[in-house]
């Protein structure tokens, strides 16, 4: 008896759960109009027919950062937020440190551009191109 117990509960964790939870989407249709809040006063408002991510969209608040991602036919979009203390020069430095362990590659294809926020929050977008990805941050 306790074999069978056993091997049903390893059939349920290891093939009915994961099974159900694959055939579960995590894109939710976003309704036109809708503002999507980042955090730190970042937002914005996704063109019709897109979707969020909710497996990877963690909306921070006026306080804090956070992530929102949004897709449509195939194409994923990620918008983060996060405070940094140093300078706009510095930033880049991380964000190109931490692309480059995940790639190996991350050259910047454009000048960078400095950004503002609706509250004024200074922020730094360049264009990137590297293997398999491309993008802007």
């Amino acid at each position: 008896m306790p074999v069978i117990l056993i091997a049903t509960v390893f059939v349920l964790f290891g093939a009915i759960l994961p099974a159900v939870n694959n055939m579960i989407s995590h894109e939710k249709p976003i309704e036109p109009g809708t503002v999507l809040e980042v955090g730190l006063g970042v937002s914005f408002t996704p063109v019709p027919g897109w979707s969020i991510h909710s497996d990877i969209t963690r909306p921070g608040n006026k306080d804090t950062g956070g992530v929102v991602a949004i897709t449509e036919m195939g194409l994923l979009v990620s918008v983060s937020s996060e405070e940094f203390e140093g300078t706009l020069s510095e930033y880049r430095q991380l964000i190109e440190a931490r692309a480059g362990k995940q790639t190996n590659h991350f050259p910047i294809t454009q000048p960078g551009k400095t950004v503002s926020t609706s509250l004024g929050v200074q922020g730094l977008t360049e264009i990137y191109n590297s293997p398999g990805m491309q993008g802007q941050i």
